[in-house]
């Protein structure tokens, strides 16, 4: 991606930093402005979402505080994770402030991310929120403004990941090995008891000697396993909805089953289970 076109993207980032912990509230005290940030320069450190990289129409920035030197901050760009992430991100002016909004949309992934090319000109603290589906976040780390050397008068907002996306629900780890920063989707315990991503489940259910096929093909949304001559067919229920069905032959049963953040999650205990119910696992 040429740099302009990166530096005309509307991109909001988000921070990744071990030590910082936040909770969704109704309403939060605002977190200080204070400090100087003494080093800056974007990255390629890649985005995991449920182990799908995320496609990002800008790059991550590491930066350096002065109270503490030597160690560095991937901060990430908010618009462009989230937006992949299937959110609405909007600015809201009149109150200083990133609107995020849920629409369970399915994220986008395995695509051509921005390169890291350009150089950070300028980037200081700054007081903007964050509102996330009507609830300001309580952030314990200020967001960044951003100006870039090739676009002096345009200033980008970054802001504190783990602030942000365990606020919205996210488990955020580092990955060392992969050069990135893994989110996890939490899904809630009362919906699915030990809940599973069922693509995680596939290496165990061809180690039975399953043949697993995952069809997302607009409107449908199926896993078919094969052994020999058996075929059983897992329909998803739609967005927002809890319940499929497994299929064999004549036989049918249901299954407690979630799509979140594109990914699909069930109780493994349960899986199993229904497919012995319909005669496909013995």
């Amino acid at each position: 991606m040429k740099k302009t076109t990166k530096l005309l993207t509307w991109v909001l980032a988000a921070a990744f930093a071990f030590n910082l912990t936040c909770a969704r509230a109704m309403a939060a005290e605002a977190v200080s402005a204070a400090g100087v940030i003494t080093k800056s320069a974007y990255n390629d450190t890649k985005v995991l979402l449920n182990n799908r990289e995320l496609t990002l129409s800008a790059p991550l920035v590491a930066i350096e505080d002065e109270s503490n030197p030597g160690f560095t901050v991937n901060y990430m760009p908010v618009r462009a994770v989230l937006e992949s992430m299937g959110y609405i991100v909007e600015w809201d002016a009149a109150n200083n402030a990133v609107v995020i909004t849920s629409q369970n949309a399915v994220p986008q992934t395995d695509g051509v991310s921005a390169s890291a090319e350009g150089t950070v000109a300028k980037a200081e603290y700054n007081a903007t929120k964050v509102i996330f589906d009507g609830n300001e976040l309580p952030l314990s780390a200020a967001l960044i403004s951003i100006v870039d050397e090739a676009a002096p008068g345009f200033s980008v907002n970054y802001m504190p990941v783990r602030a942000v996306l365990e606020g919205m629900g996210y488990a955020v780890e580092w990955s060392e090995a992969e050069n990135a920063i893994r989110l996890t989707t939490q899904v809630s315990q009362e919906v699915i008891a030990e809940p599973v991503a069922l693509r995680d489940m596939f290496p165990k259910l061809e180690a039975q000697g399953f043949t697993v096929e995952a069809i997302f093909e607009d409107d449908r949304r199926e896993i078919v396993l094969t052994s020999g001559e058996m075929v059983a067919t897992v329909f998803a229920p739609p967005v927002g909805e809890t319940m499929a069905r497994v299929v064999c032959g004549s036989k049918e049963t249901p299954l407690t089953f979630i799509i979140v953040d594109g990914s699909s999650f069930v109780n493994e205990a349960d899986f199993m289970a229904a497919l012995k119910e319909v005669g496909f696992a013995q």
